[in-house]
């Protein structure tokens, strides 16, 4: 090729594409005035920094990932990637290394995070959801993992036929009381408490 070549960067393509996206387009799709959605760009954009708490909730789904690209893409349009206190975090907390502080000083809080995310699989039906995305053999195995862990799935070790919310039913129906798990610990069998065999 000879002469000059006219280019530009992505950060003007984005720009020029982002601009085909009106705040009435958005309203008639999501429902939220324009006026609101031209409102909270402006702060998100004005704020600095800016973060997104997205939580783990996005990345389970189907095409969830598209979700966490915009995400990304409002963060790198805006100047908030990068920075202290900017960018996208999915666990909820500032600083990506306060993760275990956060988990050992306040575990009632940081066993509400796991049990949302039992709560997403057996309410979503994540299983059929595995299956279509992954295929069969995938989602069983996925599905024999969560099994394991989960308390009311595990067979009750008294009766491998019965698994532990069936043995809970049961004893609803029998004492005519409410019944539920306030906290429990889960072992393996030949493990000890410290983790050794």
């Amino acid at each position: 090729m000879e002469g000059p070549v006219k280019v530009t960067t992505v950060f003007e393509l984005t720009k020029k594409r982002a601009a085909q996206h009106t705040p009435e387009m958005a309203q008639e799709i999501t429902g939220i005035h324009a006026d609101i959605i031209r409102q909270v760009a402006r702060k998100f954009a004005s704020a600095k920094p800016s973060m997104i708490y997205a939580g783990y909730r996005a990345s389970k789904y189907l095409h969830g990932d598209l979700l966490q690209r915009a995400l990304f893409l409002l963060l790198s349009i805006t100047g908030n990637t990068g920075k202290e206190g900017g960018g996208l975090t999915i666990t909820n907390l500032a600083k990506d290394d306060a993760v275990f502080p956060f988990a050992l000083s306040n575990p009632a809080a940081a066993f509400r995070v796991a049990t949302l995310s039992r709560w997403d699989y057996v309410h979503a039906n994540m299983k059929e959801h595995n299956a279509d995305a992954f295929g069969e053999e995938l989602a069983d195995e996925m599905d024999k993992y969560f099994q394991e862990i989960c308390l009311l799935e595990q067979p009750f070790i008294k009766d491998p036929d019965k698994i532990v919310k069936d043995l809970i039913t049961e004893s609803i129906a029998t004492l005519g009381e409410n019944i539920s798990v306030g906290r429990y610990i889960r072992y393996v069998v030949g493990e000890s408490n410290n983790g050794q065999q």
